[in-house]
């Protein structure tokens, strides 16, 4: 039997004279707000706003009791940038979705060490744009209903208090902060199905399946496993015949190789290889990596071609080269090079199988019928253009990540995302801050693009890599449904979050109605979860910027770094990392998780975690994410290239012909209840439908659900009338 969800009808008590607020219901008073720091009250104002006014602090706030929850409306007066506190809330345990979803206990010393003087922007650090605060029986949810600018802060103190900040920039010309507050009861379902029925209340909701009349192809999404395909370089090792190059290396197209690469980092090392070859009988795996990365380096630069060394196929004049697509140019460069030399090269257009076409033939012969296929980026189809063809044919979704976020100084790029062709975009569309500094890019480096005045390079990119015709039906936008937004304080370009926000919004429509793609994004934020079908970083997030030992090579918890020389699985993704118990504990720890995400939007977006942290790289917990991949309908990530397909080849098959057959199923449904078994929270159930639900016993030991043992680590999955006992495993 699922619980009815309650919406108590309490009376609304008010002291305006410092906006101290609470609920009054069947005979208890539920606390709204504390008392805040504030002006003299100057009693009810009888202007158009109605409310009560604060003239010091320029303030207006009007309270208004609806049938089911309270309205309290607090506006601006003043002419220019204003802020205001409310409420200030000090609850016995909170609800935030943090991320999935976080219940936190007020006197919890993990979560008081971690949250004190912790702010909490929230439409960037929240899921979604409300909390609740619990007494007793009782819970008091908030939703602000113009989020942009609200902040909560915890404080440091004995018990865990908080208190909630809204700014009124003034080139907002909407100077108003809406709050509902509702009165429910103390479970995390009663609260997130509060703000799901807020959602349909305001026509805000949109399912899986209303989002496929846009994207036809969104049900490719139904229990498949989100896989990063790598494979950055243009050749491998297995495509060489090594005694014959070996033979070779005096030939002058390897010597010209050596001159075109001769200023960078590879072809400087290439040049040593090639030296220490020549009295060796052997090459050792190093050099091999050494010599396809050079060989990559000079086939994607755009004069690769010599007049003087290639013969051009009839048809093609050095002219047309200089107009070619850059995918078509690597493709000739690539014919060209072994046509130069004969018996040298495996045929030109299976170069880079075994990391790419092979993998996506394993994955559907071992019965994986659905994936999400993503690439570095869009230039790693123009390499090896058969990966997203192998992709389609299988039955799968394929894209590029693609991002908007970053511009750097033209010329001086340092990653293609941040590389376009208008160079004045640097100074006239970037973002201004408050200050008058500019908002710096990714990793400090370049500036933060304004996407109000970016939408034509948007367009201009879109066009350009689809003009090659692959066949791409997904697409990855890093970081517009993540919530960093700007007020853009430019002269004579001023924009407000809200405005940012919806130029986001319209880019990611553009590409999905333009091109028939599936979007996806960082993130999954609320603001755009009507526009995404998947999102990367909400299960669970990437966090190690909090930690310099993460980043330090010296460190038993370095994540690794941002390079492989062989072009696969770059080691910051595939190296099995360690954490510290403290973002064990706030990040994994399934006691205080709970699914506020998922009973909202389990059938409207299907959301895993960042690419940081794909479900290997955490060792330690493994086994405890497939646990939770399973209670909470949450698909894999997988960073894959040929060495960590063989090292997980099985795991990844068994665990996802289970998984997948369940989320098909599950991924339909509202998720309707969760439930903790046991009062230590360890065993705990998700129900998606009368014969549909799961039960993981994450305790140290079995638990005994009516007749049947699940053993300690494991999951019972009730499915179509019949009943399995799923154990991960995990090779050592």
């Amino acid at each position: 039997a699922f619980r009815q969800i309650q919406r108590y009808n309490g009376v609304l008590n008010v002291n305006y004279t410092d906006l101290n607020m609470f609920f009054e219901y069947n005979g208890e008073n539920i606390p709204v707000s504390l008392s805040a720091s504030i002006g003299e009250y100057a009693g009810k104002s009888y202007d158009d706003n109605s409310g009560h006014s604060y003239p010091e602090d320029k303030i207006e706030v009007r309270v208004e009791q609806q049938s089911s929850y309270a309205a309290v409306t607090i506006s601006s007066t003043a002419d220019g940038d204003n802020s205001f506190v409310w409420p200030i809330i000090a609850a016995e345990e909170y609800y935030l979705p943090i991320s999935e979803g976080k219940h936190i206990g007020c006197d919890d010393p993990v979560w008081k060490d971690f949250l004190a003087q912790e702010s909490f922007n929230i439409i960037e650090s929240f899921s979604m744009p409300f909390w609740a605060a619990a007494y007793g029986s009782y819970a008091v949810v908030y939703i602000p209903e113009q989020p942009f600018r609200t902040e909560l802060v915890f404080s440091d103190s004995d018990r865990l208090q908080c208190s909630v900040s809204h700014r009124y920039p003034q080139i907002d010309p909407e100077k108003k902060a809406r709050y509902r507050v509702y009165l429910t009861d103390n479970d995390a379902v009663s609260i997130a199905k509060i703000y799901r029925s807020y959602l349909l209340e305001t026509g805000r909701f949109v399912s899986l399946a209303e989002k496929t009349e846009k994207s036809p192809e969104i049900p490719l999404l139904y229990g498949a496993p989100h896989i990063y395909l790598w494979g950055e370089n243009v050749i491998c090792p297995d495509d060489i015949h090594w005694i014959q190059f070996r033979e070779a290396i005096d030939h002058p197209v390897l010597r010209y190789i050596l001159q075109v690469t001769a200023q960078t980092e590879t072809g400087r090392a290439g040049a040593a290889v090639i030296n220490e070859i020549r009295d060796q009988t052997y090459i050792s795996v190093y050099q091999k990596q050494i010599i396809c990365r050079m060989l990559s380096e000079a086939l994607v630069q755009d004069d690769f071609y010599n007049n003087d060394l290639f013969v051009l196929p009839d048809g093609i004049t050095a002219d047309k080269i200089v107009h070619m697509r850059p995918d078509e140019r690597i493709q000739l460069h690539k014919s060209l090079l072994a046509a130069s030399l004969i018996d040298v090269f495996e045929p030109e257009n299976t170069w880079m199988s075994k990391e790419t076409t092979d993998i996506i033939a394993d994955l559907k012969s071992g019965g994986i019928d659905h994936a999400w296929i993503g690439l570095v980026d869009w230039t790693q189809a123009y390499k090896t253009p058969q990966v997203v063809y192998a992709a389609r044919n299988a039955g799968y979704l394929v894209g590029a990540y693609d991002s908007y976020h970053s511009i750097h100084p033209y010329g001086q790029e340092q990653w293609i995302t941040a590389a376009f062709p208008d160079a004045s975009l640097y100074e006239q569309a970037t973002v201004t801050l408050q200050d008058g500094s500019k908002a710096a890019g990714f990793q400090k480096i370049g500036r933060k693009l304004n996407p109000v005045y970016t939408f034509a390079a948007v367009q201009e990119r879109m066009r350009n890599i689809l003009a090659s015709k692959l066949p791409f039906n997904s697409w990855f936008i890093d970081c517009d449904a993540a919530g960093e937004l700007y007020d853009d304080y430019t002269k004579g370009h001023e924009t407000t979050q809200q405005q940012d926000a919806a130029a986001r919004l319209k880019r990611m429509c553009y590409i999905r109605d333009t091109y028939n793609m599936v979007i996806g994004s960082e993130g999954g934020n609320d603001y755009a979860v009507f526009v995404i079908a998947f999102a990367h970083g909400l299960e669970l997030p990437t966090f190690s910027w909090r930690d310099s030992d993460m980043k330090n090579a010296n460190s038993p918890y370095y994540i690794g770094r941002y390079y492989n020389l062989s072009g696969g699985v770059a080691q910051r993704y595939s190296m099995p990392t360690k954490i510290k118990d403290i973002f064990y504990q706030i990040f994994l720890n399934p006691v205080y998780t709970v699914p506020l995400y998922k009973m909202v939007y389990n059938d409207s977006v299907v959301s895993t975690y960042h690419w940081d942290w794909g479900t290997f790289k955490l060792a330690d917990y493994t086994k405890l994410r497939m646990q939770y991949e399973l209670l909470y309908n949450v698909p894999s990530l997988y960073h894959l290239d040929s060495t960590e397909w063989e090292k997980y080849r099985s795991v990844i098959i068994q665990h996802t012909g289970i998984w997948s057959q369940f989320n098909k199923e599950a991924v339909l449904h509202e998720m309707l209840d969760f439930r903790y078994l046991t009062t230590d929270r360890l065993i705990q159930q998700t129900i998606f439908a009368d014969d549909l639900f799961v039960i993981s016993n994450y305790s140290s030991s079995d638990y005994k659900d009516h007749e049947t043992i699940i053993p300690s680590g494991s999951v019972l999955i009730h499915m179509n009338d019949t009943e399995s006992i799923y154990c991960p495993h995990i090779p050592e």
